[in-house]
């Protein structure tokens, strides 16, 4: 038989931060978004606590002191590397995975039973921890979207839960659709107007009915709570991404150019070393630079998209356009919140075309500055670079170490 399961991360943020501080084990701690705006992420002891996700930080802020908190700004490169660990190990136990989200990836294997399958799964979880060091629940079914409301058991029931064919129906008819994934608010509100609240509901309610609530949605949505595989374990080459995007709000309102230049540079460095990271070149450079929505200058500011002759992946290239860009939307004496780029038209630099009068200097240029910035953290040496100045730059007053990417950041460790 063929099972189909996801293994999610626990409190992934959390999880991240407390593998290199075990002190804060059992300890209540949140991670904040960028500028330390709101909270993001949440250990089960600030879940117990009844602080929402999403609630701003400077709202809880006395009540996270009050319960012994620990707050950690967003650590996103240490995230992404713990999340590449656990992926990696994944494969070598499962070939046939799909990564769903930086915390979450599906994978099928074949079983006789549940009693079997349950065996796979512990064994995947173990390996996961052991290899890893953090802890992650697993859930396997017979589909997709079974998988997803069975590992919400297994979050809850020691990080294993199994429960396939008839099994599942008896466990989970009574499971209200909010609980399901893919079921928002508006597709909730649908399935109420014709009476239909639970997942034994969607079951046994006629095709034709789900049809008029909610189309073709809902009758793959009743279609794999039924048991029957709509949305398959994909392996193959992942479809190229649309678009790579940098944004930021500035810490302060500014309408100082070399300020704005400064952060409009920095965003075409984080795309375009993103895009070189994949073998990836843009069709097209698009510069955003807008003010707040309330105020007098809300009509201010905006995009502007250039059509790139050939597509590159170069970032002193992409510099000198954005900074073009960038001077037909300034204007003096407007107060500005926020800058970005977006680069779009995305295709592999194996499919560029070549051209005679190509420069052999910048790409030699980029790989190096890579290169050293990869052995020594992003920034390292730069390109476009006006001034460091904390005005735009994102508060993170509370970042944790960059335990996997810098030496010296590394723990110590000494015996007695």
């Amino acid at each position: 038989m063929q099972y189909t399961g996801v293994l999610d991360c626990n409190n992934f943020f959390v999880s991240c931060e407390r593998l290199f501080r075990p002190d804060l084990k059992h300890r209540p701690v949140v991670v904040l978004s960028s500028n330390d705006g709101c909270i993001v992420a949440r250990s089960q002891e600030i879940k117990d606590k009844g602080i929402p996700m999403g609630v701003p930080y400077f709202q809880v802020k006395d009540i996270l002191k009050d319960i012994g908190a620990v707050c950690f700004s967003s650590h996103f490169a240490l995230y992404r590397d713990i999340s590449s660990r656990v992926f990696t190990t994944m494969r070598e136990h499962m070939p046939t995975m799909e990564i769903y989200s930086i915390d979450e990836a599906f994978f099928c294997f074949e079983a006789d039973g549940d009693q079997a399958a349950t065996a796979v799964a512990k064994r995947l979880k173990e390996a996961v921890e052991q290899a890893v060091g953090i802890p992650v629940s697993v859930g396997v079914s017979d589909t997709k979207t079974r998988a997803k409301l069975v590992n919400d058991t297994a979050k809850k029931s020691g990080g294993i839960a199994v429960a396939a064919g008839e099994g599942f129906v008896t466990q989970y008819r009574s499971r209200p659709l909010r609980d399901i994934w893919g079921v928002g608010r508006q597709l909730q509100i649908r399935y109420e107007r014709g009476r239909i609240f639970t997942v034994g509901d969607l079951l046994l309610a006629p095709v034709a009915s789900i049809q008029s609530l909610t189309q073709i949605v809902g009758r793959r949505l009743q279609a794999e709570l039924g048991g029957q595989v709509i949305y398959p374990v994909t392996t193959g080459t992942s479809a190229l991404p649309q678009s790579c995007m940098s944004t930021r709000s500035f810490r302060n309102k500014t309408n100082d150019w070399h300020v704005i230049a400064d952060a409009c540079a920095y965003h075409v460095r984080q795309v375009m070393a993103d895009l070189r990271e994949q073998d990836l070149c843009a069709s097209t450079l698009s510069v955003l630079l807008y003010t707040s929505r309330h105020g007098d200058y809300s009509f201010r500011g905006g995009s502007v998209a250039c059509p790139l002759t050939l597509p590159t992946d170069s970032t002193i290239e992409a510099i000198k356009i954005a900074l073009e860009q960038l001077a037909t939307l300034y204007e003096p004496g407007v107060p500005y919140t926020k800058t970005g780029v977006v680069a779009g038209g995305l295709m592999p630099k194996s499919m560029v075309p070549g051209t005679l009068f190509a420069s052999q200097s910048t790409p030699m240029l980029d790989e190096l500055m890579d290169s050293i910035n990869n052995r020594f953290g992003r920034e390292t040496v730069m390109v476009g670079h006006y001034e460091k100045t904390p005005t735009w730059t994102a508060r993170r007053d509370l970042v944790s170490p960059a335990y996997t990417t810098q030496w010296a950041a590394v723990p110590h460790v000494r015996a007695a």
